[in-house]
């Protein structure tokens, strides 16, 4: 496995799993963007915003990398995030659901580290689970 294949692939365990945000930094370039499954664009800034949106709101939060491909310069890790909808958010009540959504993440490496990346799941069905306001603010 090369080091940028690596950097798409651990990714998921330590960012999501062992809740280290300092693996944005390590892992993304500078400058990358991130193009969220709810057509948003968030660059480093933007996506640390909303992880922490999301751990506060699924704290148990696990992502399971199923797998993950390398062809050329892009990344393709299909993914599983499950938790419990437990923490309160701004006007946005906790419900105790349990959250079991498969995804898609398509990464564009640069280098040693993430560029790009694209994920592909059902955001709606997500916020509809934990009854998130019609426009969440990550």
């Amino acid at each position: 496995m090369s080091h940028a294949q690596h950097q798409g692939c651990q990714w998921f365990e330590d960012v999501w799993n062992k809740r280290d945000p300092g693996a944005i930094g390590r892992l993304a370039s500078a400058d990358m963007r991130a193009h969220g499954a709810d057509g948003s664009q968030r660059g480093q800034a933007e996506f640390r915003q909303f992880y922490d949106t999301l751990v506060a709101a699924v704290p148990d939060i696990r992502v399971e990398v199923v797998s993950c491909v390398r062809g050329g310069d892009y990344i393709a890790v299909q993914w599983r995030a499950t938790g419990t909808h437990s923490g309160a958010q701004v006007g946005w009540p906790p419900t105790g659901n349990a959250i079991d959504v498969p995804g898609l993440t398509l990464m564009r490496v640069s280098g040693a580290t993430i560029a790009e990346a694209w994920d592909a799941f059902d955001f709606g069905g997500l916020m509809q689970t934990m009854n998130a306001p019609a426009a969440p603010t990550p």
